[in-house]
Formats: C-alpha cells, structure tokens, sequence
C-alpha cells in the first residue's frame, strides 16, 4: 500500500547544482571556513548547556540582537533553523486549501515547491526583461491571494525592490507579504 500523497510524488529531487569553479554564495554560505578560535568557543558554550532539556521555545536574547540590528520591533520578528522552515511555517499557519499565493518567477524555488507540497493554488509573476520586480502585475495577481511572498534582493537574479514599492504592494491587498531577506547584507 501507498501512502505517500501525490503532490509529493509528483515533486521532483531538490537539488542545489554545485559548480566546482565558482566561489559558492546561493545558500548563504561564506566560502571561508570559521576560524577555530570561534569553533572553540562555540563549543564551550554547548558544553555549558543543559542538554536533557528542550531549549527555550524563543529565543529572546537572538530575538533582541535582531531587533535593534534593524530597527524592527521584537514582537514582528520570528526566528527558526532555516528559510525553508520558515516559509514552511508560514505556508501550514495562513494557508487553507482555497487560499492563494502570489509569488515571482523566476525566484526562490522553494516558495513554489513547499505550496505544491500542500496543494496549495500559486501563481508565479514573472521579473520584467531587466530583471526587476513587475510590481503592477504583482498588485493584480494579489488581490485575492492570502499570501504574496518573495526574496529580496530576489534568489536567483539578485535585483531589488524598493521599499516604496513594497509599500505599494502591501498596501494593495489585504493579504500577508511575506519578504525573505535571507540575502539582504549582499
């Protein structure tokens, strides 16, 4: 018998193409390893901790560091092991069966896997010919969507969206828009 649901047999592998000759930036990764120094102190801090415990369900101390890194208020900010746990998250606490994404293309390509994975409806809004965001086409696709989500600077291509045009986009609907600035510092 089979239990695994179609819309994760219909995905394909998730692969992230490794090219030997380039210097390695699109998960965020430094092509420089920590120095030891850091690992050592990182290790001293693991051992310092209660390990037959969970930890604390937020953590408050990175919480606080972010907040005043961007000026945002602490109570906006949500933290979790990685992007993809994340949009995961977002997706399975706002999202119903009905309910519909507005995200760009080509873009991050986990915002459309992970709707697939719930059969949820998307539509992917495709960059201008330079590149930037189609920010029209954006408002109209989002009018009845729930959630509007995409990266920025965007992933793969790297172009921006102003925050005027942001605040365009959030204005226009009564959805949630959901910005990744995974890569904001580049």
């Amino acid at each position: 018998m089979d239990y695994i649901v179609d819309s994760i047999k219909r995905l394909p592998d998730f692969v992230v193409p490794y090219h030997p000759e380039c210097i390695k930036l699109n998960q965020n990764e430094s092509p420089f390893d920590i120095p030891v120094s850091i690992k050592q102190k990182i290790c001293e801090k693991l051992v310092e901790k209660k390990w037959n415990q969970y930890p604390q369900k937020d953590p408050v101390g990175l919480i606080k560091l972010l907040s005043d890194y961007t000026n945002f208020s602490s109570q906006g900010i949500v933290v979790g092991n990685g992007s993809i746990e994340l949009i995961q998250a977002i997706y399975t606490t706002l999202c119903d069966i009905n309910d519909s994404i507005v995200m760009i293309s080509p873009g991050y390509t986990v915002f459309p896997r992970e709707a697939s994975i719930r059969n949820l409806k998307y539509k992917e809004i495709p960059l201008k010919e330079d590149y930037s965001f189609d920010v029209d086409a954006i408002i109209e696709a989002s009018q009845n969507a729930k959630v509007v989500i995409f990266a920025n600077p965007n992933n793969p291509t790297g172009t921006a969206i102003s925050l005027s045009e942001i605040e365009r986009i959030a204005k226009s609907f009564n959805g949630i828009l959901v910005i990744d600035e995974a890569y904001y510092e580049f």
